[in-house]
C-alpha cells in the first residue's frame, strides 16, 4: 500500500525522520517508515535492499517523497543484537556485501559474548 495508508504509532526526529507505523486497514504487524533525504539516496536504498535478510527485515517498499527524497517502508522487527547474530551463515565471496554483513554479525556475536556491547542496540544501527 501507499505510504499514506499507515497510521503513526511512534515518531522520532533527530535530524532525520523515523517512525513505527501500523496499517490503517488490513492485517499485519508494525512497520518502519524512514525518510531518506541524502543526495545519493538511490545508492543508499539499493544497498539497504541488498542487505535485507529474512531474520532482520522483509517487505521493503520505496516511495518518492513530495518534498524531496524518498520514503522507505518495511516490516519492523523489534529485536536485539543477540537475535541478529543467529542469521544464516553466508558463503564467503571476496566482493559480496552479504559476506561483509556476516563478518559484522560475527563480530557483534563475539562482543556480546564478552560483554563488550549493549544487547539492545537497534537493528538500524547494524544496517
Amino acid at each position: 500500500g501507499a505510504s499514506w495508508l499507515y497510521g503513526i504509532r511512534y515518531l522520532i526526529k533527530f535530524g532525520y525522520f523515523f517512525a513505527v507505523v501500523t496499517r490503517r486497514h488490513g492485517h499485519g504487524g508494525p512497520m518502519m517508515i524512514r525518510a531518506i533525504t541524502r543526495k545519493d539516496n538511490g545508492e543508499h536504498l539499493e544497498r539497504f535492499c541488498y542487505l535485507c535478510h529474512p531474520n532482520i527485515v522483509k517487505g521493503v517498499e520505496v516511495y518518492s517523497c513530495p518534498v524531496g527524497g524518498r520514503l522507505l517502508i518495511s516490516e519492523f522487527i523489534p529485536t536485539s543484537l543477540r537475535y541478529l547474530c543467529v542469521a544464516l551463515i553466508y558463503p564467503y565471496e571476496a566482493s559480496s556485501l552479504s559476506a561483509d554483513h556476516f563478518k559484522v554479525l560475527s563480530g557483534l556475536s563475539f562482543r556480546l559474548d564478552n560483554g563488550l556491547v549493549y544487547e539492545e542496540v537497534s537493528v538500524g544501527n547494524v544496517l
